[in-house]
């Protein structure tokens, strides 16, 4: 029967979040159903106004934003307090290490709200974008049966019957390359942004100091300059030796520079 495929992704990588970062479901379906959905949303029509304005001034999409941050809030701080009281004897969750962290020259740890603006941009990170991923790549893989049969076949070879751990992941280097290529298609972010930091000029165009430049991984993931047949799934384009000569940003799904997302690694 027919099913919302992006929602039981978005469920799968929900819960395996909350489990890894909190240690625990609580507070992940108030965080992801309720307060951080409306937050995202709120957010993402900020981000689109041609002429950013202050978050003190009460239109609908501020006071929105502001409601919104204001329960999430509420369901982050009250997980930190439970982390809090279990430290150090809790769970090894991502928050538990947070909250034992101990700065090596001053011994100071996180504060509240440092620890809540961890969280919160790992738990963005670490399930929407990967929801969109497996969603995406769900969708490609059906138009491939030749691909998912390459990808059992060298799971059997390597996993067997066991589960999947981190060693083996080395292990399995045709999986990578269709997770490249799927990034490569349909990246979760379709573009970067960055300010400049000084004057400049790019093919003809005045950069001053401080504008905002973006950088639309959906463009140059399909640029003919980089890509052979750029709108054709193709793995093996991530080959060992196949990237040999391609420009170093030609693909960047997770950013690049010194402000590369957490989650390549």
């Amino acid at each position: 029967a027919p099913f919302d495929g992006h929602a039981e992704m978005t469920q799968v990588t929900l819960e395996i979040g909350a489990e890894s970062l909190f240690g625990t479901q609580t507070g992940a379906d108030e965080v992801h159903g309720g307060a951080f959905a409306d937050a995202l949303h709120f957010l993402s029509a900020r981000g689109l106004q041609p002429i950013p304005i202050p978050l003190w001034i009460p239109t609908p999409t501020n006071r929105g934003v502001r409601s919104a941050l204001a329960r999430l809030d509420d369901v982050v701080y009250r997980v930190i307090r439970e982390a809090r009281s279990r430290a150090p004897s809790g769970a090894r969750s991502f928050l538990s290490l947070l909250v034992s962290a101990r700065d090596e020259i001053t011994g100071q740890g996180f504060d509240d709200p440092q620890l809540r603006d961890e969280v919160i941009t790992m738990f963005l990170a670490g399930h929407e974008t990967t929801a969109l991923t497996l969603t995406w790549g769900l969708l490609l893989l059906a138009d491939h049966p030749d691909v998912v049969a390459r990808i059992r076949e060298e799971a059997d070879a390597v996993l067997g019957s066991g589960p999947l751990t981190q060693a083996e992941l080395d292990r399995l280097p045709y999986t990578s390359m269709v997770l490249d290529e799927i990034l490569r298609l349909r990246s979760p972010v379709w573009s970067v942004a960055r300010n400049a930091a000084a004057d400049d000029e790019i093919l003809g165009y005045r950069v001053r100091k401080g504008d905002t430049l973006f950088l639309p991984q959906l463009l140059v993931h399909r640029h003919p300059e980089f890509w052979d047949e750029p709108e054709s799934f193709r793995p093996e384009r991530f080959a060992p030796g196949a990237s040999a000569g391609r420009h170093p940003y030609a693909y960047f799904p997770f950013s690049a520079g010194p402000r590369v997302c957490i989650g390549n690694v």
